[in-house]
């Protein structure tokens, strides 16, 4: 993706989706300030209707415990993501009261085991 080649909708999509589980339910302006963007890039991204520049993968990638190549693999559709890998995008992205949610779920999970 985001090379001197056109982007093709499939990969502005699956990169929306990256934003928008990245950003969970933390507020639209924050998780702005937290990549050092403005809150209408972000909702362009969101929307498919811009692509980011370099550094603002870079800072997504390194939100997301990743490397940037893994990352443009996945938004070019070489690379598919695990179950496990949405899950930890989803918990990055979780809100305080959504983690603990979470941890309470998982500790019930424990137990019954």
């Amino acid at each position: 993706m985001y090379t001197e080649k056109p982007v093709d909708q499939e990969s502005r999509q699956r990169f929306a989706e990256i934003v928008k589980n990245l950003r969970g339910e933390r507020d639209l302006r924050q998780f702005a300030r937290t990549l050092g963007v403005s809150h209408p890039t972000v909702i362009a991204w969101e929307n498919c209707q811009s692509e980011p520049k370099r550094q603002n993968l870079e800072r997504i990638a390194e939100l997301r415990g990743e490397s940037l190549e893994v990352l443009l693999e996945y938004i070019d559709g070489k690379q598919q993501v695990s179950g496990q890998d949405r899950l930890l995008s989803a918990i990055r992205g979780a809100s305080k009261e959504q983690l603990a949610v979470l941890v309470r779920a998982i500790a019930d999970r424990l137990e019954a085991l």
